[in-house]
């Protein structure tokens, strides 16, 4: 069986409404109502604005277990059973479902994520070359990185991990579910 990877679309909308009372006397208000979006949409290929390579899955971190040290040249399973190998990564999503609760994932404060600093062969790319460097993902966030030109470079055996890590403390002290996908060029 041959997997070749179609299309993909990142996209993220912000809708937002102003409402501006007018000064004592005037009647009514402004409304202002509008949106920022931003859609960065991907063919398949290894050039510039395209991927080939595409791996999703929903996970979970227990506080005992805590770490989940994710493998981008080879060590990462695609749905189809095709091993992934990455050499640069163009997106990357993350979503902090939160604590599960009687088998539901629940945002609550404290059930946080951090995502990178691994301790031996960081993916260090996105955070500027500093493989120690981390992102807080707080319960019920997102984290969203796109580059669809240069991409994230990955460097098999030194560059490569990318660590996602349980951030809550005993008092909170729950299992944390999230998705991750990761999308990017062989």
């Amino acid at each position: 069986m041959t997997v070749e990877f179609e299309s993909l679309k990142v996209q993220a909308r912000l809708d937002y409404v102003y409402k501006n009372v007018l000064s004592v006397g005037a009647k009514g208000y402004v409304l202002l109502d509008d949106y920022l979006r931003v859609l960065t949409e991907f063919s398949n290929g290894g050039g510039d604005g395209e991927v080939n390579r595409f791996w999703v899955q929903n996970r979970q971190l227990t506080l005992a277990s805590g770490t989940d040290l994710l493998d981008l040249a080879g060590g990462l399973v695609a749905v189809y059973g095709n091993t992934i190998t990455f050499s640069a990564v163009k997106a990357i999503l993350v979503r902090n479902k939160g604590m599960l609760v009687g088998g539901e994932a629940t945002p609550t404060r404290g059930e946080d994520l951090l995502v990178g600093g691994a301790a031996a062969s960081a993916f260090a790319s996105p955070f500027y070359g500093d493989g120690g460097a981390r992102l807080l993902v707080r319960s019920g966030g997102v984290l969203l990185l796109c580059a669809p030109y240069d991409g994230y470079s990955v460097s098999p055996g030194t560059g490569d991990v990318l660590q996602v890590e349980h951030a809550g403390s005993e008092a909170s002290g729950g299992d944390i579910e999230y998705d991750i996908a990761i999308a990017g060029v062989q």
